[in-house]
């Protein structure tokens, strides 16, 4: 049986990422690997669930969790109420590298709090943040992503709210599901990125990830699909290559 074109592809791409990394003397999971299209902008402007906060995406299942597990990528920010709950059931799964209670970095004024806020900001590059409380992050946090949320393939810093966490029973697979998610970055000119995972994963996962989101994508927004022309992979080090056609309907 012929192997998956798709597979090839994104065998190139992790290969090449790894490769130059190891040149470089670095990690490859500090190299994120995106799946990038483009919507014309008057698309993005009509259809503005796209942009959104939340999105259909930002609980959407990929297979695998798109962030290394490195103790300074993914934190979970929550109210204090259920900072607690969370702590263990992310001690038992590992879903995130920290979870921070809100009212540890929120209180505005606060010189102890600011600091807390500070090293989170520096420290992390996925903020899964309670919906409830997205509003009342402190500035730095929403200015690190605001630096990096127009850039093109890279380690973008993200915000992920996530919904539906009231109740204490649905915590577990509420958590379960958001390593598995993320959010489209969009530009001025309809570039889109989401991304699939880094270079410290296996080329079978990150194109079982790809999979995942250009169907997520289908599902979720069928005026804009038809509209979509190729879906790519890309990272940092590497040049974008196509990872499937798709065309334009008429």
């Amino acid at each position: 049986m012929p192997q998956d074109k798709r597979l090839i592809i994104s065998k190139a791409v992790v290969h090449k990422v790894q490769r130059v990394s190891a040149e470089a003397k670095k990690k490859p999971e500090d190299v994120a690997i995106e799946l990038a299209f483009i919507i014309p902008a008057i698309i993005l402007q009509r259809d503005t669930t796209i942009t959104s906060r939340p999105s259909p995406l930002d609980s959407s299942l990929v297979s695998h969790a798109v962030y290394p597990k490195n103790g300074q990528s993914t934190v979970l920010i929550v109210p204090k109420v259920i900072a607690h709950d969370c702590s263990k059931i992310n001690k038992r799964h590992s879903y995130f590298d920290a979870v921070v209670a809100a009212e540890a970095i929120c209180r505005r004024g606060d010189e102890d709090s600011e600091k807390r806020a500070l090293q989170v900001a520096r420290t992390f590059t996925h903020f899964v943040v309670d919906a409830r409380i997205v509003t009342k992050l402190p500035r730095c946090i929403a200015d690190a992503c605001a630096a990096t949320a127009s850039s093109s393939s890279s380690n973008a810093k993200t915000i992920t709210p996530l919904t539906d966490l009231e109740e204490r029973e649905s915590l577990a697979p509420r958590l379960a599901t958001i390593g598995k998610g993320g959010i489209i970055r969009t530009t001025a000119h309809g570039q889109c990125y989401f991304r699939l995972g880094h270079g410290g994963m296996t080329a079978g996962d990150i194109c079982e990830n790809a999979k995942n989101v250009i169907h997520a994508v289908k599902q979720e927004y069928p005026s804009a699909f038809k509209f979509i022309e190729e879906f790519q992979l890309t990272s940092r080090v590497t040049t974008s290559i196509r990872f499937m056609a798709v065309g334009i309907k008429k």
